[in-house]
Parts: structure tokens; sequence; C-alpha cells
């Protein structure tokens, strides 16, 4: 399963909705070109946006748990196609801030944190070895944070990485927790990454609206 979905990915990649912008970009020699925006947005929009773009990252990653758990390979199949459909929607919204390169590694680097979590979860259903696929995702977080601060030293990587690390910890017990069919220990760890999220949404919209202020109302 982990090698389809990575194929599927690599499928995906080259049928890219971007791929003309990423070709005219290199052909320029740059890749930070920063999207068109008309007019300022909604601040509170902005930050609601996020919010539900991770609560339903979070969602989605529960129902693929449970597929996993009952062995319904034609459901996770199919919710797979749907959260990775829906990925790109955060990174391709910052492009207008912080331009191609920024977005699509931004997008690149949660579908990194979604494969993982899926062979994860099938490991820990078949329980083999975690350890791999545990390392792989402490990485992805030094990987976003990084790319952050980067663009935004706001986003100081000791705070992100904090938060990230921490959801990404309660996601993985969240997915032990539903494969072991532990109801209390799944709504908690639900719970917990929901509200990390949350924090995350809000580090995420406050640094983008303090460092361009006027592109928001």
């Amino acid at each position: 399963m982990y090698k389809r979905v990575t194929h599927t990915i690599l499928e995906e990649h080259f049928s890219h909705p971007m791929a003309g912008e990423i070709k005219e970009a290199l052909e320029r020699g740059s890749l930070t070109t920063k999207y068109r925006q008309t007019e300022p947005v909604s601040a509170n929009k902005f930050k609601l946006d996020i919010e539900n773009y991770l609560a339903n990252f979070n969602s989605k990653l529960h129902t693929i748990f449970e597929n996993v758990a009952a062995n319904d390979d034609t459901a996770l199949a199919e919710n797979e196609k749907v959260l990775l459909e829906e990925l790109d929607t955060l990174g391709n919204m910052y492009k207008t801030y912080y331009g191609l390169e920024f977005g699509e590694r931004l997008n690149h680097y949660f579908r990194t944190a979604v494969i993982l979590f899926i062979a994860l979860a099938r490991n820990l259903k078949d329980k083999t070895d975690t350890r791999d696929w545990r390392i792989r995702l402490d990485n992805n977080k030094f990987d976003i944070a990084n790319l952050l601060y980067a663009y935004n030293n706001i986003w100081r990587v000791q705070d992100t990485q904090g938060v990230i690390g921490q959801t990404f910890t309660e996601i993985g017990k969240h997915a032990q927790a539903v494969i072991a069919k532990d109801a209390t220990e799944a709504t908690r760890s639900y719970d917990t990454a929901s509200g990390l999220l949350k924090a995350l949404a809000t580090i995420l919209s406050s640094g983008t609206i303090r460092q361009y202020p006027a592109k928001f109302i």
C-alpha cells in the first residue's frame, strides 16, 4: 500500500495543475515568484481557513486509521485519495505570500507526513517495527519548521517544531489507540492533536499577518 500511494503521488506530480507555472518559473531561474492578490483578505477568515484545513487533516487521518484497523482496503484507498487531493490547499494558499517554491515544499512535507502516518498505522496493525516511520516523522517536523523560519523569522524554529512535534506524537498515539480499539485513549489523543493543530493555525496565520499587514483587513 505504501508503494501504491507513493506511485499515485508521483503521477499527480507530473500532472500537477501548477506544472505550467513551475516550468515558467524554472525557465526564469526562480521559484519564488508570488501569486497576485487583487485585494486584502479578512484576517479572521484567513485564520479560520487554516484552522479548518488542519482540522480536516486530523479528521481524515482518523478515518484512515479506522480503515486500517478494520482491514477495509477499499475504503482506505478511497479516503487516501480524498485526503491527498485536498492536501495542497494550504501550500497553494501560501503561494500568494511566499511564492511558488515555499508552497510546493509545504505541500510536499504535508504529503510526506500523510504517507508516514499511513505506513505507521499499517505497521501497528501488523505488529511490526514502527521505529523507522517515527524517525522519519521526527525529521519531517524539522523540515517544516526550518522551511517556515527561512521565509519568516517570526516563525521561530523552537516554537513551530515544538507544536508540530507534539502534534505528530499525539496523532501517532491516536493511530495506536484506534488500532488497539482503545476508545478512551483514541478520544484523548484526537482532542489533544486538535488543540495543538489549532495552536499551529494561530502561529501560521499570525506570523503571516504580522509580516504582511497591508494584505489583510
